[in-house]
């Protein structure tokens, strides 16, 4: 039984406990009359019900409840410290946190969360213009977004600390993003000789593989899981997932459902591993659980990605709600160009493809793409958005 497997029995065995408990307390004491007993049970159903939502709420959703509550506490110190003038906790409250709403959107993966991520670093560096904790944020958050130029320029600011982990991770991921393979190749390696951790390895795994090496890659991942402890169980449930996106790759759907399961196990809720779970469910024919588990997802992330993609979906099937789930998308991808265009240009672009009627923008799209990041993933979707309209010239 895994570390994780074994809290949640825990937590379930609690559960029961608090049912017996309360069941000895209405058999046993007098009840007075059949209407208080029915009170006494409707209140332990109740109870129960609540203990069971608390003990069994997904740690998707705990982790997301954590970094909440955490912003709500950061909240009260920040007016106390407003209140004392206590220029010290401000600022390091501030740092905190810009960092926790980062968290949220890294988590959710949510445009609007970003946007809120976005703003607050701005607004903590017009007030701390010198913090290399911040510029060191912004980098990695216009990494993420895709603005390549951007988060240069931010490591840039860092040269004076340039030796970081950090910051040497994020100069070998511009250069994986660029194409620049040999260059990254020699950070990653570089990296992993001074800095013996999983997150290294992690990154030399994707590089491994995205460059030809699946064995390699898996070696990477299998060295990276065992550096996790059970406090780090998504970093542990997203090394899982790598290995069984290796597997999906390759045409090894069974095993790459096998892999997302037990990703699922060790992180349960997360919508990351659930996408890969109902897109794999799909190819194996499962369609109906697909179909469902899309549903699920949509509801959770209400993102146009996983819309596009029931969308595609239904539409194979000849269902006639497959429009409306392709009409959500187009207002999805709409409002989120609208807010980080750079970063939602390869999913639109996948998206299009899939469709059967694609957009007729999908080239100047693909073109975009390639000359922001001019990697092979890029070549390979500016080629196929190529071959989809029926045009050879590149």
């Amino acid at each position: 039984m895994s570390c994780h497997a074994f809290i949640r029995f825990a937590q379930v065995v609690s559960v029961f406990k608090i049912l017996a408990f309360n069941a000895v307390t209405v058999f046993y004491f007098p009840l007075g009359n059949s209407m208080n007993f029915c009170k006494i049970f409707l209140f332990i159903l109740c109870l129960v019900a609540s203990c069971c939502q608390k003990a069994l709420a997904s740690d998707y959703d705990a982790e997301l409840k954590r970094i909440n509550d955490a912003m709500q506490l950061v909240d009260k110190k920040m007016s106390v410290a407003l209140s004392a003038n206590d220029t010290n906790q401000v600022r390091d409250l501030a740092h905190k946190n810009v960092h926790l709403i980062y968290a949220k959107g890294a988590l959710t993966a949510s445009y609007a969360d970003f946007k809120r991520a976005e703003v607050a670093i701005e607004e903590a560096l017009n007030h701390y213009p010198t913090s290399q904790d911040l510029y060191m944020l912004r980098a990695n958050f216009n990494f993420k977004m895709h603005r390549l130029t951007a988060a240069e320029r931010d490591l840039h600011k860092l040269d004076n600390v340039a030796d970081g982990l950090e910051i040497r991770s994020l100069w070998a991921d511009l250069d994986f993003q660029r194409g620049k393979y040999q260059e990254a190749e020699i950070r990653y390696k570089n990296i992993l000789e001074d800095f013996d951790v999983w997150d290294a390895k992690a990154r030399l795994a994707y590089y491994q593989l995205k460059t030809g090496h699946p064995d390699q890659a898996l070696a990477s991942y299998n060295n990276a899981s065992d550096q996790l402890s059970a406090k780090e169980m998504r970093f542990f449930a997203w090394v899982e997932l790598q290995k069984g996106l290796i597997d999906f790759e390759y045409g090894r759907y069974s095993e790459a459902l096998a892999h997302y399961l037990q990703a699922d196990r060790e992180y349960s809720g997360y919508w990351q591993i659930e996408e890969h779970i109902a897109e794999v469910l799909n190819v194996l024919g499962r369609t109906r659980e697909s179909i469902a588990l899309y549903k699920k997802i949509i509801k959770k992330t209400n993102d146009p990605e996983f819309m596009g993609a029931l969308a595609v979906i239904l539409e194979k099937r000849h269902d006639k709600s497959a429009a409306s789930y392709f009409q959500a998308a187009d207002r999805g991808y709409a409002e989120q160009l609208a807010l980080f265009p750079e970063a939602v240009s390869g999913h639109i672009i996948n998206y299009w493809l899939a469709k059967q009627e694609p957009d007729t923008r999908l080239i100047e799209f693909a073109l975009q793409n390639h000359r922001l990041r001019p990697n092979s993933e890029s070549s390979l979707l500016l080629l196929k958005a190529y071959m989809k309209l029926g045009q050879k010239e590149l």
